[in-house]
């Protein structure tokens, strides 16, 4: 949990024994953190990320692109952060195991693939005209949102279907429709199968509001906040 006043205070199996009141050097204020299973990951106000197992106190994230860093989630052996770079722009970047395609990234900077990678690299990004705007991790899949509310996903995720309201069901956009894949995977986009005069049809899922709450993960699940109005949707 984080503190009115900044602070970091960590109980449970995982913590590394007694950590109470932490913050970062410099006196930073904390920003966002997510928990994993065996770990927890912090954001400060300086746009540092820190991460914290059990073995020690919290170690300072290394090898990240300069960027100020917000925004943070964990899956079960990975993490995904956001951050924006000196021109104002968003970056996104991801470490940890991609056996299971946890996250994309680009074509020729896989590196380790399979085992854990812990060295931070750029998500793939969406195919145009959509780029990314938000993320969430599950526990072996991240699903993220464009900048019109569309929601798109890889992983273990892309292996369930759903029903929402009204018995509609979600699935995924095909890998043969997919585009950006690498050898890490590929986004896919969560669509919607709705009858439309009497046509059933694939409809892109799009979130009612665009911020952090507006969808969250669970282990093998996803909860969000739809538009399910098809006049408002985009491209």
């Amino acid at each position: 949990a984080i503190s009115c006043d900044g602070h970091l205070f960590i109980w449970g199996d995982s913590s590394p024994g007694p950590l109470s009141a932490w913050r970062p050097p410099n006196q930073a204020l904390l920003v966002d953190l997510s928990c994993s299973a065996l770990i927890t990951v912090v954001a400060d106000s300086q746009g540092r990320l820190f991460t914290i197992d059990g073995e020690g106190g919290p170690q300072k994230v290394e090898g990240l692109p300069v960027a100020l860093w917000q925004r943070v989630t964990c899956g079960r052996t990975h993490t995904v952060a956001r951050g924006v770079d000196k021109n104002g722009l968003l970056v996104f970047i991801g470490w940890g195991r991609r056996d299971r395609h946890q996250f994309p990234i680009h074509p020729g900077q896989e590196g380790q693939e399979g085992g854990p990678d812990n060295a931070p690299r750029e998500l793939l990004p969406l195919p145009w005209p959509h780029h990314l705007t938000e993320v969430w991790c599950g526990s072996d899949f991240t699903v993220v949102a464009d900048q019109y509310g569309g929601v798109w996903g890889c992983g273990d995720i892309l292996d369930c279907n759903f029903t929402s309201h009204e018995d509609s069901t979600i699935t995924w956009e095909t890998s043969t429709n997919a585009t950006n894949e690498s050898s890490s995977g590929g986004w896919r986009r969560a669509l919607r199968v709705e009858m439309v005069n009497n046509t059933q049809t694939l409809i892109p899922v799009s979130l009612s509001v665009l911020w952090e709450g507006a969808l969250s993960c669970g282990s093998n699940h996803v909860i969000a906040l739809v538009d399910h109005n098809p006049s408002s949707l985009k491209p």
